[in-house]
């Protein structure tokens, strides 16, 4: 008699590049927002390695800050709990969601920003990294940090 035995081992993503299936995720989930938007001059963005390796760099240090090196970057954080698709699809939907407070010529503002920077016609590459960060002081439980960068900013 032979006895087969599997192991599933479910990894949390602690600091480790996505894969295929979670770039390809994040890749068409933001070309989709994107082409909702019906510029002339949208980029079809395609994925960075090495803005996914830097992004994942970023988010294992669960900082919940941008990094500020001159790129242009987008920050999720939401508590665990879920499928890490539901989470990656809430994380855009929450920047995109902020068009409804953008107004063309208004310049630069906090409450638009994950939105403009996902829509920014001239952004060409994508690259994000995702950790599991325990509870600190700016995020009282367990959560999933996004980390998305785009070239150029």
């Amino acid at each position: 008699m032979v006895v087969l035995s599997f192991l599933v081992v479910l990894l949390p993503l602690f600091g480790t590049c996505l894969g295929s299936i979670y770039s390809s995720l994040l890749l068409n989930e933001h070309n989709r927002y994107r082409k909702s938007e019906n510029a002339a001059n949208m980029q079809k963005l395609v994925w960075s390695p090495t803005l996914e390796q830097e992004a994942t760099a970023w988010a294992s240090k669960c900082s919940n800050s941008h990094q500020q090196n001159g790129r242009g970057e987008n920050l999720a954080m939401q508590s665990v709990g879920e499928d890490i698709n539901v989470l990656i699809k809430r994380g855009i939907k929450m920047w995109f969601d902020e068009k409804r407070d953008y107004s063309p010529g208004r310049g630069f503002s906090m409450s638009t920003g994950h939105y403009t920077q996902m829509v920014w016609a001239d952004s060409k590459q994508l690259g994000c990294g995702v950790q599991i960060c325990n509870a600190n002081s700016k995020f009282p439980m367990k959560y999933m940090y996004l980390v998305c960068f785009y070239d150029p900013p």
